[in-house]
C-alpha cells in the first residue's frame, strides 16, 4: 500500500515516514474496500450477480482505484444484459491502469461482438416501446427474437416472461424465469415473477374446483337424482403424502450437504487463512522488537561490567555496588514501560562524584532517549485503539519531553486531549501548532481537528495563543544529561 500524499510505500506505522501523514483512517478505507471486493467475488461464483453488484458499488465508494472491483463489477453488468454500463466501467478501469489491465480485453471482445449487442438491445428498447403503446404482441414478437439472439439480457426474459403471465402462458413464463434464476440467483424481481406464477396456478386450481361443485349443485337442483360429489383428496392417499414430504427432506439434506455447508466451509478456511496471517506478522514483528530490546540490553549490560572492572579512584567494596544502581532501568526496559524506565533512571544519583558513573548515566541518556521517545509515541498509539485515553495522554506527553517539540509531538498531545474531551485544551495545542509550524505538514491535521471541534460543538471558541510559548501540563520529572 502506498501514500495518499506523496506516493511512498506505508508500513505498519499509523503514519507516513517519508511526509509524516496520518494514515490510520487511510488503511482502514483500504481493507474495507478488499474485504468488499472479497465477498462480491464470492457472490458472483454462486451466480448472486445482484448481490454482488451492490458490494462491487460499494468497494468502489470507498477506493475508486480498486481495478480488480472495478473489472469484476463490468463483468457482472454485462452477464446481467446492461452492457453500456459493463463498458463505463472498464474503460474507467484502463484509465487508471493501462500495462498488464485485463479491462482491455473485455473491451477488445465487446468490440468484436458490438454489431450483436447493439442489435439486441435495439430491439428490446423497441419491445419496451411496444409494451407502453399497448402492442403487446409486436412485443412479443420482438423480445422472442432478443432471447434467441446469442447476447441475450436477463430483463428481456423477464419483461417476456411477464407477458406470457398477463396472457396466462404460465408454463412458459416459468420456464423462462428459471432460466433467469439461474443466470443470477439475486434477482428478486425474477422471484416475485416466479411467486406470482404460484399464487396464480393455486388459485387457478382452487377456481376449478368452486366451479364444478357450483355446476354440480345447479345440476342437483333440476335432477333429484344426481350424486354430489364428496370433497375428495386430491391424490386420496395418506401414504403418497408421507412419500412427498420424505423425499424433500432427503433433497433439502442433499442442497444443504452439496451447496450450503462446502460454501460456509470455504468461508471459515478463508477466515482462518487471513487470522493466521495476521498472526504470523504480529509475532514478526513481536521478534524484531524483542531482539532489538535484547541486543540493547546486552550492549548495556557489557557497558556495565566493563566500568565495573575499571578502577575508579577507591578502594572502598561498597564503591563497586554503585553500578548495580543501572539494574532497575535494565528490567524497566525489558518491561518495555517507558514510565518506568524514566522512574528508573530518575532514582539514579546524579550527584555521584565518581567519573565512570557520571559517563555511564549520560551515555545511557543518549542512546535511549530517542527511542524511548518513538516508544511512547507507539503505546499511545496502543492505549488509543483499546480506548484507554487518559493513558495516552500520559504517553504522548512523554514522548513530547523526550523528542523535543515539534508539530507532530505538539499535535498529538491535541488530539489526546480531543480523545478525553478536554476539547479547550485540545483546540489551544492544535492553534499553537498552527502558529508556531505553520509550514509543517502536521499543520493539516491541526486545522482538521479545529475544524472537527468547531463542528461539532460550535459555541467552543479558538484560544489566543503565543508562538514558542507552550507550557505542558502534567509533565514528569524527566531526567537530563550532564553538561560536563
Amino acid at each position: 500500500m502506498i501514500c495518499l500524499k506523496c506516493g511512498a510505500l506505508l508500513t505498519k506505522q499509523d503514519v507516513c515516514l517519508k511526509c509524516g501523514t496520518d494514515v490510520v483512517l487511510y488503511k482502514k478505507i483500504m481493507a474495507t474496500s478488499d474485504h468488499m471486493y472479497n465477498e462480491a467475488l464470492y457472490l458472483a461464483k454462486k451466480r448472486d450477480l445482484t448481490g454482488a453488484k451492490n458490494y462491487l458499488r460499494q468497494s468502489l465508494m470507498l477506493n475508486k482505484k480498486n481495478i480488480d472491483a472495478r473489472n469484476l463489477l463490468g463483468l457482472v453488468y454485462y452477464e446481467l444484459g446492461e452492457p453500456s454500463y459493463a463498458v463505463r466501467e472498464w474503460a474507467i478501469s484502463a484509465s487508471f491502469k493501462e500495462s498488464g489491465n485485463i479491462a482491455s480485453r473485455y473491451l477488445a471482445d465487446v468490440e468484436k461482438n458490438l454489431h450483436s449487442i447493439r442489435v439486441s438491445v435495439s430491439k428490446y428498447n423497441q419491445a419496451v416501446e411496444y409494451v407502453r403503446s399497448g402492442s403487446v404482441d409486436m412485443a412479443q414478437i420482438a423480445l422472442k427474437q432478443v432471447v434467441s439472439r446469442p447476447y441475450c439480457m436477463i430483463k428481456a426474459k423477464e419483461l417476456l416472461a411477464l407477458i406470457f403471465i398477463k396472457s396466462g402462458s404460465l408454463s412458459k413464463a416459468k420456464k423462462l424465469l428459471e432460466a433467469c434464476a439461474k443466470q443470477d440467483t439475486g434477482d428478486m424481481l425474477c422471484r416475485r415473477y416466479l411467486e406470482e406464477i404460484a399464487e396464480r396456478k393455486r388459485v387457478g386450481r382452487d377456481g376449478s374446483y368452486i366451479e364444478a361443485m357450483a355446476q354440480v349443485f345447479e345440476a342437483g337442483r333440476e335432477n333429484s337424482d344426481v350424486i354430489i360429489p364428496e370433497n375428495t383428496r386430491e391424490y386420496n392417499s395418506y401414504f403418497m403424502n408421507l412419500l412427498y414430504v420424505i423425499i424433500g427432506l432427503i433433497l433439502g439434506a442433499g442442497i444443504l450437504y452439496y451447496i450450503v455447508i462446502p460454501g460456509e466451509r470455504s468461508r471459515y478456511q478463508q477466515e482462518n487463512t487471513n487470522n493466521l496471517i495476521s498472526m504470523q506478522d504480529s509475532l514478526s514483528t513481536r521478534d524484531s522488537e524483542l531482539a532489538s530490546v535484547r541486543a540493547a540490553n546486552e550492549r548495556l549490560t557489557a557497558q556495565i561490567a566493563e566500568l565495573m572492572e575499571q578502577p575508579h579512584g577507591s578502594t572502598d567494596v561498597n564503591d563497586t555496588n554503585i553500578y548495580e544502581d543501572f539494574l532497575p532501568v535494565l528490567n524497566a526496559y525489558i518491561k518495555n514501560d517507558v514510565v518506568e524506565i524514566i522512574d528508573a533512571i530518575s532514582a539514579l544519583d546524579r550527584d555521584q562524584e565518581d567519573e565512570q558513573y557520571r559517563n555511564l548515566y549520560n551515555r545511557l541518556i543518549n542512546d535511549y532517549k530517542v527511542n524511548m521517545g518513538y516508544r511512547a509515541f507507539y503505546r499511545g498509539s496502543e492505549f488509543i485503539d483499546k480506548g484507554a485515553y487518559y493513558d495516552a495522554l500520559d504517553q504522548y506527553k512523554l514522548a513530547y519531553q523526550l523528542l523535543g517539540e515539534s508539530a507532530r509531538t505538539v499535535y498529538y498531545v491535541g488530539y489526546a486531549y480531543e480523545m478525553v474531551a478536554d476539547l479547550q485544551n485540545a483546540l489551544y495545542y492544535y492553534e499553537y501548532a498552527n502558529k508556531t509550524y505553520p509550514d509543517d505538514v502536521w499543520v493539516g491535521h491541526s486545522q482538521s481537528g479545529i475544524s472537527r471541534i468547531l463542528g461539532n460543538f460550535p459555541e467552543l471558541s479558538v484560544p489566543d495563543v503565543t508562538p514558542g510559548e507552550l507550557n505542558v501540563v502534567g509533565l514528569v520529572d524527566l531526567w537530563t544529561p550532564d553538561e560536563n
